[in-house]
């Protein structure tokens, strides 16, 4: 059973938390290396061209792969999965801190951040990025930080929008190639 992360109450029928202020019917679980089969075949579809795999990932390959996002898992301090109706995955993402040589104690970075294709533009990057926040405030981190790579306009419009200061040629520790962001952890509201 998936560990659920920010939640209040119990809905029926599998005994799911929801959050409060998530819309109905969606949920942000842990993504872990026991559960991640339940949701692995759907997310690795959302990634199916070599260019989708670089807009989110150094990977490179045909597209997202099991093996893939189960090393993304491993290597993450916690990985997130929003989920809809019929607990169909519509997100995913890591969070992590060994991708990032000398990132600061007080950062951890938000990677692999994907949305299905048929739910972009409804807030679900935004549910993911809020739920990281929280998590990595949790955690004792003080910024959340991200990289977007070029072409990547959506994570650009996602990172300006969670109010992300841009750290590009700044952060000594931001490595070159990516537009670098990074958030306070204190939480703001999602609608």
């Amino acid at each position: 059973m998936a560990q659920l992360v920010a939640c209040t109450h119990k809905s029926e029928p599998h005994g799911h938390l929801r959050h409060r202020r998530l819309a109905p019917r969606l949920l942000v679980v842990s993504a872990s290396p026991e559960n991640i089969d339940d949701f692995a075949t759907d997310i690795c579809t959302w990634v199916s061209t070599p260019e989708s795999l670089r807009l989110i990932s150094g990977d490179c390959g045909n597209g997202l792969t099991r093996a893939v996002l189960h090393r993304w898992i491993l290597s993450a301090q916690q990985s997130f999965v929003v989920l809809a109706e019929a607990s169909r995955p519509v997100g995913f993402c890591t969070m992590c801190r060994s991708e990032t040589l000398g990132l600061p104690p007080s950062h951890i970075e938000l990677g692999h951040l994907v949305v299905h294709p048929g739910h972009r533009y409804l807030f679900i990057g935004q549910r993911l990025c809020h739920s990281s926040r929280l998590e990595a405030r949790r955690l004792g981190f003080a910024y959340l930080c991200g990289r977007v790579v070029e072409g990547n306009d959506y994570g650009v419009m996602l990172a300006k929008w969670e109010g992300a200061q841009e750290v590009t040629g700044i952060a000594p520790w931001a490595l070159s190639g990516f537009r670098w962001f990074q958030v306070e952890t204190r939480c703001q509201s999602t609608p």
